[in-house]
């Protein structure tokens, strides 16, 4: 029986190291050689390790290098005096702890931005850099994301970056309403479909999956309509909140009467998009109802 389990073990430990090896083989090597024209999809996983690197650094300095700056009694003056610019003006130590959290993000942020737009001009100008030396590229981001501790909140960060970051996000929020959009089409049109065939093999067998695109209805209609109320206890206080909500609750009634009077109505598109909205609300709502409406939400 001690054998058994042993050769398990090894077993298990062998394809635990082959799965890493392939990994970080998959996102660190050199896939093909240089003179083979790249892919759509090359560099796409390197890309998205870079990304979820960057988060995690971003997460570090938000929660863990700011606050113990900010805190510290040791810490060099000029690092304390760089991690505080740009939130003289919030009213308590709490509003500008946060303040330096948020530039700590914003620091990580900003350097994955220049790094993506440094390797889309690379790769317009070599298509294969997009696939090269993707060790050393990850080497030179966290090198440049502990340069920016040396860097003054404001105005880089706290001003520049920020607006910036502001419209990328708009821009970004757009996009993803037109991608659920169309994710919420394929998906009605595929349960849709599904119905249809098998009621054409037996009348009344196709009601399942109608039943189930109306329970998926039913299930994003009423969490949306409880997050609406529990906004309006929790989130009310301040004008902007209140006015943001009542809009998400108006637009939410304007747009399924608008998509339930077209040709191509679909009920499950627009639950997604009323959902995805009062998330939305829900989120801003929420990060300024304790601190800045008076009210809270745990």
């Amino acid at each position: 029986m001690g054998a058994l389990f042993s050769m398990c073990a090894v077993m298990g430990t062998w394809c635990v190291c082959a799965s890493v090896a392939s990994v970080f083989s998959a996102c660190c090597g050199n896939d093909k050689a240089s003179t083979v024209a790249p892919g759509a999809t090359s560099g796409r996983r390197r890309s998205v390790l870079l990304l979820v690197l960057s988060v995690a650094v971003a997460f570090g300095f938000q929660y863990g290098v700011a606050p113990e700056l900010y805190n510290s009694t040791v810490a060099p003056s000029y690092l304390v005096d760089a991690w505080s610019s740009g939130c003289e003006d919030y009213a308590t130590d709490e509003l500008r702890e946060r303040c330096a959290g948020h530039a700590g993000a914003y620091r990580a942020a900003g350097t994955a931005t220049v790094f993506f737009l440094a390797a889309a001009i690379a790769a317009a100008c070599k298509p294969t850099a997009n696939r090269d030396a993707w060790p050393a590229k990850y080497f030179l981001f966290l090198v440049a994301c502990a340069a920016t501790i040396f860097i003054p909140n404001d105005p880089l960060f706290s001003k520049i970056y920020l607006y910036i970051a502001m419209i990328g996000a708009i821009i970004f929020v757009l996009f993803q309403q037109l991608i659920l959009i169309d994710v919420a089409y394929n998906w009605n049109e595929s349960w849709v479909a599904k119905a249809n065939a098998l009621e054409e093999e037996k009348p009344g067998t196709g009601r399942k999956w109608l039943g189930a695109l109306l329970a998926c209805c039913l299930f994003l209609l009423i969490g949306s309509i409880v997050a609406w109320v529990i906004m309006y206890v929790y989130f009310t206080g301040c004008p902007d909140n209140e006015a943001f909500i009542t809009i998400t609750v108006v637009m939410s009634v304007l747009v399924t009467v608008a998509q339930l009077s077209g040709e191509e109505a679909s009920l499950l598109t627009t639950c997604i998009v009323i959902a995805y909205a009062t998330f939305l609300c829900f989120t801003a709502g929420k990060k300024c109802s304790g601190v800045i409406c008076g009210g809270s939400f745990s």
